[in-house]
């Protein structure tokens, strides 16, 4: 049995369990699988070269948000990641150690991203944010490190590295590398 043939299987079984028949055929009738495959295999091929690889919810595309949710929570329970379905997710995307990662609804990942677990690509509010654009836009082969906290509507160009434990709330340029410097840690007495 080749690899594609159990993607296919996989892709089927996902969408089985939602159970609901009407949704099941207007998915394959509207879904390329061939095309998806491909795409998943893309995403294979990245995992083989960097580590396990996740991929942005195609069934959000067809305006089924209940399924997209449904699916972004079964995600969320097996990878302990937090991918909101309408979060734009370029080709290659590898989410390593993906526990405790947040992406929002805006935000916007390129091709060829790594990230790492904890990373928080959130907005810079706590309640009552506005429903324009308020999380990150990450450009292309960018990587970020374990529990980078990047907020608010920034762009991170291309080919940036940003490092493990940085807070980003502004701007970052192409061709950059973004790391935290010194992280002071105080002990004392409670007396």
């Amino acid at each position: 049995m080749s690899i594609g043939n159990d993607i296919r299987r996989i892709i089927i079984s996902s969408i089985n369990e939602i159970h609901n028949e009407k949704f099941i055929a207007d998915v394959y009738k509207n879904l390329d699988i061939d095309n998806l495959e491909n795409k998943i295999l893309d995403d294979l091929n990245s995992y083989t070269q960097r580590d396990p690889a996740s991929k942005n919810n195609p069934i959000y595309q067809y305006n089924k948000y209940q399924y997209a949710l449904f699916l972004s929570s079964k995600g969320k329970l097996l990878s302990g990641a937090e991918i909101n379905p309408y979060a734009r997710i370029g080709d290659r995307f590898v989410l390593d150690h993906g526990i405790g990662t947040v992406i929002g609804e805006t935000a916007e990942i390129g091709d060829d991203a790594y990230i790492l677990g904890g990373v928080i690509l959130g907005a810079k509010g706590i309640s009552s944010n506005p429903r324009e654009p308020r999380h990150p836009k990450i450009g292309n082969n960018v990587r970020i490190g374990s529990f980078a906290k990047l907020f608010g509507k920034i762009n991170i160009g291309n080919n940036v590295f940003i490092g493990s434990n940085c807070t980003i709330t502004e701007d970052i340029p192409d061709n950059h590398i973004v790391t935290v410097k010194t992280k002071h840690q105080i002990i004392r007495s409670i007396k």
